[in-house]
């Protein structure tokens, strides 16, 4: 509504210039003020057109012209939106200076970064996903899969960033002659290397090569269509060179890229300014830059005006800026060749695994098998997620070089590396399906987990403090699966056995302390029967059958529900005559005891209440998992009656 608002008060504005300008002829003041309103409704066209009028009475400055400027931006970022282009991101580049890695690190979030591209303020967000990261917690170790990959991928790429090094020292000691010289050098190892490219258009500019330095802006260009700078470097060269509508066009192209770079959006608005001069062929070369943003205008639009102010300004020369192009004796860099052994960081990756990648390449180093969801600790080692949780249940440290991963395991994040996933299953799709149907058959074989501690009761809470490896691994894949669930039986003859009735705990939230350790909250969930047992990953499993209450007849449901609203009553007296510490203990580990439900005889778990009393009672394991196997409600019902008169006899 407030868009629509100030669209209605923009078009009134016009209106009102627009009629002044018929009354009172041509102001200049006026004039700039109309082509501002045109500007903010989108309207480029009238916008231009009205400022090149007001500029033929008096010159417009820069202050003036920048709400043209704003409006082609948001024209250009509307543009992208509905034409994006297509994503040519290159496997092997960083996601900051989008050049070939150069010691690679991986962050907590899993995406992967040029050491020298990480910046260097303790706080930090990844520029990929805006997640934060602590640089002083980094380890900044190199991710050695990756750097093993780009020398196999890219055996010269150790000279080439030497030799850029020494071209960037050069560089900034303003040796520009050197620093070409070196350039020169790494670009015949790197002739695909748009980061050298666009490096070479900056010096060529400082020596005064001005079509050397558009020969190389365009290399970079074509060797990295998403990369801003290298359209930016292009505008500076077509500056120069004084082709100004040239320079507009390229300098749009950056701005779909990069809306927001303001180096950008500044030239644009000086060239927009100097080609206000109403010399008809410079504007209409100007025009044919603009027109993929005049297709909103249409003739009615106040065209006429503008058009006939436009016809009565007087012509002047423009400013040519003095800008000529020098003879240069820098050698010409194309001479390196395209057939070049080293292939750079713009190598079109869709080729048939070009550089001959197998699965040897990614094996984990723990279970020697091809990496599962990689994940790259900070000392820089690259295991399988899964690999790497089970190593950390038994100890914090490394399984390579045994460098602690306290702060790593207290993150709890263990993020999948993105660059080292993306390479796999790029060039070696087929393994990576394999090694998730094999993991998942693994996975999935019909057997519940057992967590052999206590006895389990039907919604019922059971809250537990996971310690053991084997438990803190059955918690994870349960969470990671997705089950979250996992069966709960007593353990029997001293620990080499559980019973063979359980109850199922649905796992609600997981509390993970700093030293792996684990607070699980569950509740209980249907009860079950063990047909058969076995073990896997050091805990035992279970085929099980669920069990539930027999069906009552219609004819006996009026006295079992007489029998259960009687009981309810006496567990109900005896725990309101608890006090002190017995009653708060009760409340602490179980909560209050649950009020009586509608009575359902079709129910498969019996009541709630029924369950919290068994729970609450201090029953022998033996006797309380006899009564878990119960399926007879009326027996359940006649058992706690008989424990309830005892106790309240024994109080007494």
């Amino acid at each position: 509504m407030v868009d629509l608002a100030q669209q209605d008060l923009k078009t009134n504005e016009r209106d009102v210039y627009e009629r002044i300008l018929r009354e009172d002829g041509p102001n200049r003041e006026i004039l700039v003020q109309l082509a501002i309103s045109y500007a903010c409704g989108g309207k480029i066209k009238l916008a231009f057109e009205a400022y090149v009028s007001a500029n033929a009475y008096k010159s417009v400055n820069l202050s003036d012209i920048q709400h043209l400027v704003k409006a082609l931006i948001r024209c250009v970022k509307d543009k992208k939106k509905r034409d994006s282009r297509p994503d040519t991101y290159d496997l092997f580049r960083c996601g900051q200076c989008l050049s070939l890695y150069e010691n690679p690190v991986t962050v907590a979030c899993g995406h992967t970064y040029c050491k020298n591209c990480l910046p260097k303020d303790e706080l930090q967000k990844c520029i990929k996903c805006n997640r934060p990261f602590n640089m002083q917690k980094l380890s900044m170790s190199t991710n050695i899969l990756l750097s093993s990959l780009i020398k196999k991928c890219f055996p010269g790429s150790a000279e080439i960033v030497k030799l850029k090094e020494n071209a960037h020292g050069y560089f900034t000691a303003k040796e520009y002659k050197k620093a070409l010289d070196t350039y020169i050098c790494a670009r015949k190892e790197a002739p695909n290397d748009y980061w050298i490219a666009s490096n070479l258009s900056i010096i060529n500019m400082k020596l005064g090569h001005f079509n050397k330095a558009l020969e190389h802006a365009d290399t970079t260009i074509k060797l990295c269509p998403d990369c801003s700078n290298g359209y930016y470097r292009k505008a500076l060269a077509l500056v120069e060179l004084a082709r100004l509508e040239e320079a507009v066009k390229v300098l749009l192209d950056c701005l779909t890229l990069t809306p927001e770079k303001k180096v950008a959006m500044d030239l644009l608005a000086e060239i927009l300014l100097k080609m206000l001069v109403p010399l008809h062929d410079q504007q209409r070369g100007l025009k044919s830059v603009l027109l993929p943003y005049f297709g909103d205008v249409r003739e009615s639009d106040g065209g006429n005006t503008c058009e006939t102010l436009t016809e009565s300004c007087g012509n002047k020369l423009l400013d040519d800026q003095g800008a000529s192009e020098k003879k240069t004796d820098v050698s010409d860099l194309e001479e390196t060749g395209e057939k070049s052994n080293h292939s750079s960081s713009s190598s079109d990756p869709s080729d048939d695994n070009q550089f001959h990648l197998t699965k040897e390449d990614f094996e984990c180093a723990i279970c020697m098998r091809f990496l599962l969801e990689p994940v790259t600790t900070p000392c820089g080692h690259t295991y399988c997620r899964e690999c790497l949780n089970r190593c950390l249940d038994h100890q914090n440290v490394c399984p390579l070089c045994k460098q602690s991963l306290v702060e790593y395991l207290a993150d709890h994040c263990h993020a999948i590396t993105h660059a080292t996933n993306s390479i796999m299953k790029f060039y070696l799709p087929k393994e990576c399906l394999k090694s998730e149907q094999q993991y998942e058959t693994e996975q999935l074989n019909g057997q519940i987990p057992i967590f052999e501690s206590t006895v389990a009761y039907p919604q019922i809470r059971c809250p537990l403090h996971v310690f053991e490896p084997r438990y803190k691994l059955m918690i994870r894949q349960c969470m990671e699966l997705g089950t979250r669930q996992f069966g709960m039986c007593i353990p029997i003859k001293n620990g080499q056995d559980f019973a063979s009735i359980g109850c199922m705990l649905k796992i609600l939230d997981v509390h993970y302390f700093t030293d792996g350790r684990a607070l699980v909250e569950t509740v209980g969930g249907r009860r079950f029967k063990v047909l058969e047992k076995g073990n896997k990953d050091g805990y035992s499993t279970a085929k099980v059958e669920f069990i539930a209450d027999t069906t009552v007849h219609q004819d006996g449901v009026p006295a079992l529900k007489k029998m259960n609203e009687e009981t309810y009553t006496a567990v109900k007296n005896w725990y309101e005559k608890l006090v002190g510490p017995p009653r708060d203990r009760i409340d602490q580990h179980a909560g209050p005891m649950p009020p009586l439900e509608d009575f359902d005889c079709n129910s498969v778990d019996g009541q709630t209440w029924s369950w919290w009393f068994i729970r609450v009672m201090p029953i022998e394991p033996r006797a309380q998992q006899t009564l878990l196997g119960m399926t007879s409600l009326s027996n359940r019902l006649n058992a706690i009656k008989r424990i309830i008169n005892y106790t309240c006899k024994k109080a007494t």
